[in-house]
């Protein structure tokens, strides 16, 4: 199920890449990473977490864990729930704020710069009428 999730939206990403409607394979790579890895981050703390009694009791009386290490097994899961977050928060800004953060590092300028040169190409071979009315 993961793997054809991947693959999917490995195809999405290009098809949208190569008609120039998107913002590009990189962006929609990074806010997929971004996407996985809040989730792994998550999935890891919830692991961590639910073994916590079996190291609060076994590995204290058997291995000779200190408290200082208890509090930093914690501090563990706990910093995975924190980043697991931020990746989310990550993902969110990248997916909502497209158009602004296109703009801001200039991906949106080369979109709308071929968009315009396909629209004066076809123009120029007299293919379309920019006066033509559309269907009602």
């Amino acid at each position: 199920m993961v793997v054809l999730f991947n693959l999917l939206s490995c195809f999405v990403l290009i098809r949208k890449s190569i008609a120039k409607t998107g913002a590009g394979f990189g962006y929609g790579f990074i806010v997929a990473w971004a996407f996985v890895m809040s989730f792994f981050n998550l999935l890891c703390s919830l692991i961590l977490e639910g073994f916590r009694t079996t190291v609060e009791t076994q590995l204290t009386t058997e291995a000779g864990w200190t408290s200082i290490m208890t509090g930093a097994y914690k501090a563990t899961y706990i910093f995975g729930y924190i980043v697991g977050v931020m990746f989310m928060l990550f993902f969110l800004t990248l997916l909502l704020m497209q158009g602004a953060v296109t703009k801001e590092i200039g991906i949106y300028d080369q979109m709308q710069q071929q968009k315009r040169l396909l629209e004066m190409n076809a123009l120029a071979a007299g293919t379309i009428n920019p006066l033509q009315s559309g269907p009602i």
